[in-house]
């Protein structure tokens, strides 16, 4: 990709950041916000710079600029903290209403490009979350005109707008209309919000309205999508003040007579917060030329870059807060309203449980939609949950659980169940606990209340949580495991193959690598010279390592034949460090290759292919667990 910018956009970034700097100043944006958050008069500021025709076609008085000019004045934006509803009425409403009946274009689209209307798109429904095919608002005729009814919230800078976009469901589909502010059987509410700016409520009770498309659903996934693009690089605006903030606050203050910055410990946490802060800039950067992609891939990728910009904005502001102590959330200090906004930003949008499950279909097999009712009286106290099944399986923190059951992608039964607060032993009635199973994107996924696989672990792989040198074997798991906390019962190198356990019992885990309880481990060593019978008796008499004056033993030692005494199967009881090559090294030969075949009861599934994976069945975890005497 091309991360240039033309000259004219470089004017363009000028232009806006001189105006930030001689108009908007954190002194006026201070007394905005305690004023109750109005901004129609710096809206109408930008208008004199032009800005609010950016979006706007030629044909109506516009500049007709793309994304990437957006991009640059919505990063500018928010360096300053500028929190006029630039985003909403000079980028989403113009490009609704571009998609329109020409009528309505015409009548509104050169009124927004010189900033005299401000329209804004009002589309949040409380019962939505996030959901734009969720709409309880409805349309009716009425002669030319139309009648809209519903509820619709968090509309921003909704009290001071001249008009809005509004869906509502006409014939069973969305559509799209315009309703004028006064508009009889129109009701505005307006407050402040959290980040010094405005929303409003709106209430409809049959308010005259205008149709702009019967394509409803489908503007509005536009509008999202120019949104998140919107606000990814406000954020990114936001994120560079506050960081160089942050960095200015820890050169200036000193503890001891030391500048803060000079401590080690918070120069790599500044670090940290940089690389969020630039994996936030690419992601931006990725959503805005992400734009004119088809429609689903367009869809996946801003989803895709929303996700990272939460991540960044939730880091980078609880970070600089803390790296700033009490001040940092002072009203008087602009770290606060930096930290507030990054906080909405989050929000809008979809939040990341929403956009982790954006564009997912609806897998073969499964009704969506289904409800069950629950059964209090069957379920008693404390019954699992399906939130609480998915959170204890490894799917994420309990909110991400209840995100994915709400968005349908999961399945009990065959049938996807939309209440994560029913209990899973009642979506199951005639299983076993140990025979729950459930589905996640179609994938089905038994329910482990400890967890225990078998791993063929290649070569080139660290049984480490934190590999220095090599992928961890964690990286070849799924994600539910990696969360849930499972952990390699004992360690192979990285160029040792062969049977690795995994699990997240503490109990299971010391007993199979501890000497008291005695689990076998059988390794084939392929052996760099020819295997001689004194070598075996030496290791089964013991042999001493440099670590520890008293003798090792080998279990059982065995040449094979076949291998012309080059192999030989190593049967130890315990773990050290290098174990069987230093035992291999003490009887004069050299391991040049090492496979674990089996551990404790467990032999290595012959079915699974170097870097597979599978659950151990009941019968196989039970006589693991009777073989170390935990049943």
């Amino acid at each position: 990709m091309d991360f240039e910018f033309t000259d004219d956009q470089v004017s363009l970034r000028e232009a806006v950041s001189r105006w930030v700097g001689k108009a908007h100043g954190f002194e006026r944006r201070h007394a905005l916000a305690k004023a109750g958050g109005a901004a129609r008069e710096v809206y109408g500021e930008l208008a004199e710079l032009g800005l609010t025709a950016l979006a706007v076609p030629e044909s109506h008085g516009g500049m007709g600029f793309g994304p990437v000019e957006a991009m640059v004045v919505m990063e500018e934006l928010g360096r300053g903290l500028v929190s006029a509803p630039y985003a909403a009425g000079a980028l989403i409403a113009p490009a609704l209403l571009a998609r329109g009946e020409a009528s309505v274009g015409q009548a509104w689209l050169s009124r927004m490009a010189d900033g005299s209307a401000l329209v804004v798109l009002a589309h949040q429904e409380r019962a939505a979350r996030y959901e734009l095919s969720r709409c309880a608002a409805t349309a009716k005729a009425d002669g030319p005109q139309w009648r809209i009814s519903g509820h619709k919230s968090v509309v921003p800078a909704g009290d001071e707008a001249d008009a809005f976009i509004v869906p509502a469901l006409l014939d069973g589909s969305i559509a799209l209309f315009l309703v004028e502010r006064a508009a009889t059987g129109l009701q505005v509410q307006g407050y402040p919000t959290q980040d010094g700016a405005r929303a409003a409520e709106l209430k409809l009770e049959q308010a005259s309205a205008t149709l702009i498309t019967r394509d409803g659903l489908a503007g509005l996934e536009w509008a999202q999508d120019i949104g998140i693009a919107a606000v990814a690089a406000e954020a990114v605006g936001v994120m560079d003040r506050l960081v160089a903030t942050t960095v200015d606050y820890l050169n200036t203050r000193k503890q001891f007579g030391t500048a803060l910055a000079s401590f080690q410990a918070l120069r790599h946490r500044v670090a940290d917060v940089k690389m969020h802060l630039e994996l936030g800039r690419s992601m931006s950067y990725y959503a805005t030329l992400k734009l004119g992609e088809p429609v689903a891939q367009r869809r996946r990728a801003l989803s895709q870059a929303k996700v990272q910009i939460n991540h960044s904005v939730r880091f980078v502001g609880q970070q600089c807060i803390q790296l700033h102590g009490g001040i940092g959330v002072t009203d008087e200090y602009s770290a606060s309203h930096d930290f507030k906004r990054l906080t909405l930003i989050e929000m809008a949008w979809g939040d990341t449980a929403h956009h982790l499950g954006a564009g997912e279909p609806t897998h073969a097999g499964q009704r969506r939609g289904v409800r069950l009712k629950r059964n209090k009286r069957a379920a008693g106290r404390g019954a699992l949950s399906l939130e609480d099944a998915l959170h204890a399986q490894g799917f994420g923190s309990r909110r991400e659980c209840r995100g994915l059951v709400r968005l349908g992608r999961v399945a009990v039964g065959g049938v996807v169940v939309e209440d994560p607060d029913l209990p899973l032993g009642e979506l199951l009635p005639q299983a076993e606990p140990q025979d729950w199973v459930f589905e996640v994107d179609g994938k089905a996924w038994p329910y482990r209340e400890r967890a225990v696989v078998m791993l063929h672990k290649p070569a080139g792989h660290e049984c480490s949580l934190k590999p220095r040198h090599h992928p961890s074997v964690m990286s070849l798991l799924p994600t539910p495991l990696r969360l849930r906390g499972l952990q390699p019962i004992g360690r192979l190198d990285e160029d040792t193959t062969g049977l690795l356990l995994l699990t997240d019992d503490g109990e299971l885990n010391h007993r199979l690598t501890s000497p008291k309880w005695h689990a076998p481990k059988v390794y084939q060593v392929s052996c760099r010279h020819a295997w001689v019978a004194d070598a075996t008796q030496r290791l089964l008499d013991g042999v001493v390592l440099d670590d520890d004056p008293q003798a090792v033993q080998a279990l059982a030692v065995q040449a094979l034949e076949e291998a012309q005494a080059h192999e030989v199967l190593l049967t130890l009881g315990e773990g050290r460090y290098h174990q069987v090559k230093r035992m291999v090294a003490a009887v004069g030969n050299r391991v040049d290759a090492l496979h674990r075949l089996r551990m404790g009861t467990l032999d290595l599934d012959p079915k699974l292919a170097p870097g597979q994976w599978r659950w151990l069945t009941p019968e196989e975890e039970s006589a693991l667990r009777a073989s170390v005497r935990l049943d």
